[in-house]
């Protein structure tokens, strides 16, 4: 009997001011158990510090909101790799020229032009 309770050995400790996580789309990269090696060489630490770094660059997020040697930008959760939902998040609001809606009107406009329709509303503008 496995003990759920019971970390695996590559376990991340999962953040608590961004802490909602997917395994959305993480399931189609990486749909086994990340092994040790995997997670420590390409995944994990290594992961995390070009995550970061490509946040900041984009001007999404500060160096600073992020926990000092720990992983925030995802997490491994008994050996599964998951994406932290609420830095995603973060990021569409804070995104120079982006809102949440926008991700919003754009997959309502692609659903109805999909399914024949035009749309009811004109196309959301970005401005500077």
């Amino acid at each position: 009997m496995v003990d759920i309770n019971r970390p695996w050995v590559g376990d991340t400790e999962l953040s608590t001011r961004f802490p909602v996580y997917t395994r959305g789309n993480t399931g189609e990269v990486a749909g086994r158990v990340a092994s040790p090696l995997s997670w420590s060489a390409i995944g994990g630490v290594p992961a995390e510090v070009q995550w970061r770094k490509a946040l900041a660059e984009f001007g999404a997020f500060d160096e600073g909101e992020f926990r000092t040697g720990e992983i925030d930008t995802m997490g491994l959760i008994h050996g599964y790799i998951y994406m932290n939902l609420s830095v995603q998040r973060v990021f569409g609001a804070r995104m120079p020229g982006a809102t949440p809606e926008l991700g919003r009107h754009a997959d309502h406009r692609r659903r109805h032009r999909r399914n024949g329709h035009r749309p009811l509303s004109p196309s959301p503008t970005v401005t500077q």
